[in-house]
């Protein structure tokens, strides 16, 4: 069985929603852009899909991206692979 259309459109917003937000759109032109009523709304489906809030998700997302532009690996909690911890920002 397939799933619910409301779910499946919600699932496609999310993976958008990723996307804009790794390239660096702000949350409200993101949540607009996908055609949410607010951005409160917004980050209520996000959190739901997401198991975390689109400023989180941002947040994680440019500290793994920090890490390999400075030609590191990125690793999941923004340490890296040799555990070691993570650098201060300049």
């Amino acid at each position: 069985m397939g799933i619910p259309p409301r779910e499946y459109i919600n699932a496609e917003r999310m993976r958008q929603a990723t996307s804009m937000l790794r390239d660096g759109e702000s949350v409200l032109d993101t949540a607009m852009t996908l055609g949410f009523s607010s951005s409160n709304y917004f980050a209520v489906v996000f959190r739901r899909h997401m198991g975390c809030s689109p400023r989180e998700y941002t947040k994680r997302y440019r500290a793994q991206s920090y890490f390999v532009a400075d030609g590191e690996a990125a690793v999941t909690g923004g340490q890296k692979a040799n555990g070691a911890r993570k650098k201060a920002k300049v």
